[in-house]
């Protein structure tokens, strides 16, 4: 990273469920590649895996995002 670039923070979590949703799909479709719960979570301040992985697994049912057969998640 060039030094005259600013350190971003990770973006906080949203506190309501549909825009949590919104946020876990907007980060799956900036991503270059399948990511695992945890991946998803440090694209956010503060946020554990074991909050990010039941709502993955509800995108992944209502087919708003893919799984993988090794268990990542994609847009």
């Amino acid at each position: 990273m060039a030094a005259d670039q600013p350190v971003t923070q990770p973006p906080p979590f949203p506190a309501e469920l549909a825009q949590q949703m919104q946020a876990l799909r907007d980060a799956l479709q900036q991503a270059a590649q399948p990511l695992s719960a945890a991946q998803v979570a440090a694209r956010f301040k503060r946020l554990k895996p074991e909050k990010v992985q039941p709502l993955l697994d509800t995108l992944a049912t209502l087919s708003l995002i893919r799984q993988t057969p090794e268990g990542l998640f994609s847009a």
